[in-house]
């Protein structure tokens, strides 16, 4: 059995500016960092065998206090990158809705697996995210790890366990910022055990549902 939790980054200042984020690269805010210092204070007495994350610095920042109090390293895997935003990145969200009004709509309905102008769609990002977590699943046997990525990774995870079909997914909540889902892989089956848990999480922030 392997015990996995899924930590969403901190308050980047892309969420700030409400700014849609996939590959590129944007700092936690003040508030995101406060809210990865009460992640690893949440974390520190529950047992962690070894800290995964996505090499984008957003979800590093995040990670880095927890690493410090584990006395662990970030392990980096690009497999764990947040959507591939393709020529959305950087953009507001309302200029996207503008410059884009038919892959927008896709995207936030999930047609033809919802797709970035240029980029990635939902789809693609859940089959990359889904075999990268079966892998390192099956790498820690017997182990809890901790995977630090982004929004649209975790939802894309947990809403294929559901198996949702593409309208169910688009309503389906992101995980907040610094929140805890956590996920059982056992007999080569994962099961949802909670999802986007963060009443640790003293400075809490409300975000566009499509914020990276």
């Amino acid at each position: 059995m392997v015990k996995i939790l899924f930590i969403r980054h901190g308050y980047s200042k892309a969420n700030e500016l409400d700014l849609f984020l996939g590959y590129g690269n944007m700092d936690l805010t003040k508030i995101g960092l406060n809210q990865a210092k009460s992640l690893a204070n949440y974390l520190k007495d529950i047992h962690i065998d070894a800290i995964y994350s996505s090499d984008l610095d957003r979800t590093i920042q995040t990670a880095t206090p927890t690493a410090k109090i584990k006395n662990l390293p970030i392990i980096l895997d690009r497999g764990l990158r947040e959507i591939y935003a393709g020529k959305w990145e950087f953009m507001p969200f309302t200029e996207i809705a503008k410059t884009y009004p038919e892959d927008w709509h896709s995207f936030c309905h999930g047609i033809d697996g919802g797709r970035c102008t240029g980029g990635e769609s939902f789809v693609d990002t859940q089959n990359r995210f889904y075999n990268t977590v079966l892998y390192l699943a099956k790498k820690n046997e017997n182990k809890t790890i901790a995977i630090f990525s982004h929004a649209t990774c975790i939802k894309s995870f947990v809403t294929k366990l559901k198996n949702l079909s593409a309208i169910e997914t688009t309503k389906h909540p992101l995980p907040t910022n610094c929140s805890v889902t956590s996920v059982i892989y056992n007999n080569g089956k994962f099961t949802l055990e909670e999802f986007s848990k963060d009443d640790f999480i003293k400075t809490k922030t409300s975000l566009d549902q499509f914020n990276k």
